[in-house]
């Protein structure tokens, strides 16, 4: 009789993997694959109880079960047609933008240099501009997509975070 605690047998116990978007490979992307999800939990951080954004890749995951991932009227599954694969989130700090831009920009350089298209989820409107840099250094070869969690803030708005866009209007990328 086994002992509480003791395991019999020799082998590794058995957990729950980090959930991936639709269920697909994690890992960066390799020979085949042509887009990688990643996500960027990032929000700034500049409140201390009103973190929505940078849960935004954690539950876009975790509601991936909804989806299907072929196509019955194409008869296409698009998840092994792109060979997607899931890198996870890309590691930033709460209220250290420059240090959380430089993880972004370095994440999707990684992803692009693959031959992959990016595909981001979470975050605020403020992760655009690292991921745009990121694609304007790889020119040509590049394209980025991203799926935003927030409602948008009215360009009029003096709301504190920022825009990326209107950013990248006043200043080269």
């Amino acid at each position: 009789m086994a002992r509480a605690g003791k395991s019999t047998t020799a082998a590794a116990p058995r957990l729950n993997p980090a959930q991936t978007w639709l269920g697909v490979p994690a890992g960066m992307p390799g020979r085949g694959c042509r887009a990688a999800i990643v996500g960027v939990p990032f929000d700034c951080g500049t409140h201390p109880t009103r973190i929505g954004a940078r849960l935004g890749p954690s539950a876009i995951r975790e509601q991936s079960h909804n989806l299907r991932r072929f196509d019955p009227r194409t008869n296409l599954d698009v998840v092994a047609a792109l060979g997607l694969v899931d890198c996870g989130d890309v590691a930033v700090t709460p209220s250290d933008v420059e240090k959380s831009y430089a993880a972004i920009e370095s994440a999707i350089e990684a992803v692009i240099a693959d031959g992959a298209v990016a595909v981001t989820m979470g975050g605020d409107g403020a992760v655009s501009l690292p991921q745009i840099r990121a694609a304007a250094r790889a020119a040509s070869r590049a394209v980025a997509s991203s799926i935003s969690t927030r409602t948008p803030t009215p360009i009029r708005s003096r709301a504190t975070t920022p825009r990326p866009v209107f950013a990248m209007s006043r200043r080269k990328a």
